[in-house]
């Protein structure tokens, strides 16, 4: 049976070590503006919604200091050629990566946290108006390879679990395996990184207590 002294130490790990991953949302994101009929496509993919710097409506123009599609809640269930539109307000950006290069999207968070997971939802079109899952994605400059065998030409989500980064941006790239990429949607599930100073005086405040309770 623990002792008192005991329960209390095995109670402050467990409050040391209660954190929970939850959904958190950047505080902004730069990158380079969707790609449309300029660069060939049949409708405009802009990040029309984008709230930083930029022309949100001129392909492949850098955003910066914003929000926008790719952190509106709105996850494309459908693919590229029924959701977009000439106007560019449809759900996805897309990149035409062949053209103007593999797009890399940097998110600035508030301060730093331990990311667990993070999800990137992106359309699956086998091909169709060169559409296709990326090859790869990477985080922060660790590559992820993508299985583009994945059944269905449906939008697929891309999870990627147990990451323990600790940062507090986090630089993603969209490797295209064809002409273009597109995504609607990209997620973080993250837990705060414990604060050293507050468990110190916490620490402290136990072993005060241990040695009054010794002297009583």
């Amino acid at each position: 049976m623990l002792s008192w002294r005991g329960k209390f130490v095995v109670g402050l790990m467990v409050m040391a070590g209660a954190s929970i991953a939850v959904p958190i949302l950047p505080s902004s994101y730069d990158m380079s503006n969707g790609d449309g009929v300029v660069s060939g496509g049949s409708f405009n993919y802009w990040d029309l919604s984008y709230s930083g710097s930029g022309n949100t409506s001129l392909d492949n123009d850098f955003l910066s200091g914003g929000l926008g599609d790719l952190t509106d809640g709105i996850i494309a269930s459908d693919n590229w050629n029924v959701v977009e539109n000439i106007e560019g307000t449809g759900p996805y950006v897309g990149w035409r990566a062949g053209l103007n290069g593999d797009p890399q999207i940097t998110f600035y968070f508030e301060s730093s946290f331990i990311f667990n997971e993070i999800t990137v939802y992106v359309d699956d079109s086998d091909g169709n108006g060169g559409v296709s899952l990326p090859d790869a994605v990477i985080i922060n400059g660790v590559t992820y390879d993508v299985d583009e065998t994945l059944a269905g030409s449906e939008p697929k989500s891309l999870t990627f679990s147990n990451l323990a980064l600790t940062s507090d941006n986090i630089v993603i790239d969209l490797i295209a395996s064809g002409d273009w990429v597109f995504a609607s949607e990209i997620t973080f599930d993250a837990e705060p990184v414990p604060e050293p100073v507050t468990l110190a005086v916490l620490g402290a405040g136990l072993l005060g207590f241990i040695r009054r309770k010794n002297q009583a």
